[in-house]
């Protein structure tokens, strides 16, 4: 999960939280097919780092879907910077 919130990061230049999801999808349209899978991952994401019960975190976005996400994001990064755009 912390490689992915880096990865955010890093494509928006700032820190990307739960909330900010529809302004990064704004400014990076080539993820705005990702827009549901990256909701769960925030959400997912909050549970394990504020959350009290991890196992919703695992329900939410299991890991099977985590990596396919990861996988998605990476083809949209390529697709982006082949297209000269994030």
């Amino acid at each position: 999960m912390l490689a992915l919130h880096r990865g955010l990061d890093r494509t928006d230049g700032r820190r990307v939280m739960g909330e900010d999801l529809a302004g990064f999808l704004a400014r990076h349209p080539a993820y705005a097919v990702l827009a549901q899978p990256l909701d769960r991952f925030f959400r997912a994401s909050r549970e394990v780092f504020f959350g009290r019960d991890p196992s919703l975190a695992q329900r939410t976005c299991p890991f099977p879907d985590l990596v396919a996400t990861a996988r998605r994001l990476a083809v949209a990064e390529r697709a982006a910077k082949a297209g000269g755009r994030s």
